[in-house]
């Protein structure tokens, strides 16, 4: 089975397959074993990962559940286990959740002659006649020197799962003597960390790698859900999250600034493969140097785009070819760095090198020392044009205007996956309860430092005006 291969194609492929698992009728319990195309895709996926992620009653966890019993049907107890036995996990985020959610889908799915005994508290477990033994936990459950064959996490997007908790899980997911080892994670499509880990096209397995699969799904993918309960899930969603909790679609962080920036549509949204040409000059650097700090090299292109009236036009755009993450190093160590380790050709008179508004004179003065002839743009804080309202708004116009145009784009070769770099910042920044921009100290220089490139690539045609009594400036566009 192929990751790029169609639904239907991977679902004739595997329903040979399928018979393997003994799903059927096993003496007083019958197993109702007829899975939807994503629940079957999620089964059978050869690879480490699989997350069945989707909208209310899409069945996540009826096939997250039959996952796990896949999993516990290709470890079975071997002799080179001597005493012990095969674990698996099952992790819900609370003990009401486990037991009222999870293990209700599981027992749904498992054949009464699979089980040899069931073990309540301190145990909290469930032994298969195959020698496996299913442990359940909390979330907030210390799990720590185990080895498990596979693992379970269900509703994934409940707050009580972090990336430390998530973390010490999948650590645990070593057993040396296991056949194949899984990860199998349902829920919610929200944003945040669950999207950061799970949102990345299909990997296969390879020999040094298990592979990783995400599957969306939908309520409607859901055939037997009654058309009414359908329609009631619809009404009681507020509808801006339709999308997410019925339509299995990725949300949007609460209170996200830059709601135009669209990473992951290729080719719609802000990624290109174009990785920008090492023989043309960077054309702006911007640089927000600190603790956290990060550096962008950006060339100016030439795109199309369409006017008010729906004409297509030549139009001034930016590429970002690449980034620096940086973490309490100076501007000069930053600066020699970029000299010898970056192949980007940063030339006198045409390169100009976007600075923080605080940076001291010893910190220019060492720019000027590695990049002699390059000018220095440095704007004041109390420019109506470059303040972080009005950075804000510069950087969402160029994201995405209100015609849809998108004159910023980003090397997808050189941009993505890096933690706390610009895609990642542009992703995460969002507002608090009263609107004011969070700054955490980690994202937000490099934010910043793509809005100063932005900002002088591609400003507003505004012109300044004197600050209001708040103390906020009104840029007055110009006619």
């Amino acid at each position: 089975m192929e990751p790029g291969s169609t639904n239907t194609e991977r679902t004739q492929d595997t329903e040979h397959e399928v018979g393997g698992l003994s799903l059927e009728r096993q003496h007083e319990h019958v197993v109702d074993f007829q899975p939807f195309p994503h629940q079957l895709q999620a089964i059978m996926a050869p690879v480490r990962r699989v997350a069945l992620i989707g909208g209310y009653g899409s069945g996540k966890s009826s096939g997250g559940a039959w996952r796990l019993l896949r999993l516990a049907s290709l470890n079975p107890w071997t002799p080179a286990y001597g005493a012990t036995r095969p674990k698996g996990a099952i992790v819900g985020p609370t003990w009401r959740i486990l037991k009222q959610a999870t293990l209700t889908a599981l027992d749904a799915a498992m054949p009464r002659n699979w089980v040899r005994k069931r073990r309540g508290p301190p145990h909290n477990d469930i032994w298969l006649a195959n020698g496996v033994v299913l442990e359940a936990h909390s979330a907030l459950s210390d799990i720590e020197g185990q080895n498990y064959s596979f693992l379970w996490c269900d509703e994934i997007s409940h707050p009580n799962f972090n990336e430390r908790i998530l973390g010490t899980l999948v650590a645990r997911v070593r057993d040396p003597r296991a056949r194949f080892l899984g990860e199998v994670f349902t829920g919610l499509p929200v944003s945040g960390w669950v999207r950061d880990f799970l949102d990345h096209p299909p990997e296969p397995r390879t020999a040094n790698y298990g592979g990783r699969w995400t599957i969306m799904c939908k309520t409607s993918d859901n055939t037997e859900l009654a058309e009414e309960s359908k329609a009631a899930i619809a009404e009681a969603v507020p509808a801006a999250d339709i999308k997410t909790l019925m339509g299995g679609e990725w949300a949007s962080p609460i209170g996200a600034i830059y709601q135009e920036f669209e990473a992951r549509e290729h080719p719609l949204g802000n990624l290109t493969e174009n990785a920008g040409y090492l023989d043309r000059p960077i054309d702006l650097l911007g640089l927000d140097i600190g603790e956290s700090g990060a550096v962008c090299f950006v060339q100016k292109i030439t795109l199309e785009a369409k006017n008010v009236i729906g004409q297509k036009q030549n139009v001034e755009g930016l590429l970002f070819v690449d980034q620096m993450v940086t973490k309490a190093r100076s501007v000069d160590e930053v600066c020699y760095e970029i000299k010898t380790s970056k192949p980007w050709k940063i030339v006198p008179g045409i390169t100009r090198i976007c600075v923080d508004p605080t940076t001291r004179r010893d910190e220019r003065n060492a720019i000027k020392a590695h990049f002699p002839g390059c000018k220095i743009i440095q704007r004041e804080r109390d420019e109506p044009t470059y303040h972080v309202e009005e950075r804000i708004r510069t950087t969402r116009a160029a994201l995405k205007d209100a015609l849809g145009n998108r004159r910023v784009l980003f090397s997808r070769g050189t941009m993505t996956g890096v933690k706390h770099g610009i895609l990642d910042a542009l992703e995460r920044a969002r507002r608090n309860e009263r609107g004011r921009r969070i700054k955490d100290d980690l994202r937000d220089h490099a934010e910043d430092a793509a809005s100063y490139a932005i900002c002088e690539g591609l400003p507003l045609k505004i012109t300044s005006s004197a600050p209001e009594r708040s103390g906020k400036f009104r840029a007055m566009r110009r006619r």
